[in-house]
């Protein structure tokens, strides 16, 4: 009985931090309607690819929820340049680039 109660909690805890990764993601996609959905669009794809790969299941799991907030970065991206309409100065789009180095300062604790 306490085994299964450990395993119940253990499966709800991977539920809870699922619901997470999902939300979070949606969250970032929300922010930018060019891009809505494209987070889970790419953590998709990155697991088929993964699990065609021969990717165990932890393996497996890793990839989807980093795919799912590969682009958390952009969070550090100002309104003005990441919502702008039209085409991006030379200076804005250099702006752009630099949200994979911020997204990496985000998830390893050295936020700006």
């Amino acid at each position: 009985m306490m085994i299964n109660r450990l395993e119940m909690r253990q499966e709800r805890n991977r539920q809870l931090l699922q619901s997470y990764f999902s939300t979070l993601a949606a969250a970032l996609d929300a922010r930018d309607k060019y891009t809505a959905g494209h987070s889970m669009r790419v953590a998709e794809y990155s697991l088929m690819i993964g699990k065609l790969s021969g990717m165990n299941e932890e393996q497996a799991d890793l990839l989807y929820k980093s795919a799912l907030l590969h682009d958390i970065g952009k969070i550090g991206i100002p309104d003005e340049v990441l919502l702008k309409d039209g085409k991006l100065s030379d200076e804005e789009f250099a702006i752009i680039r630099t949200h994979p180095v911020q997204g990496e300062y985000f998830v390893t604790d050295r936020a700006y």
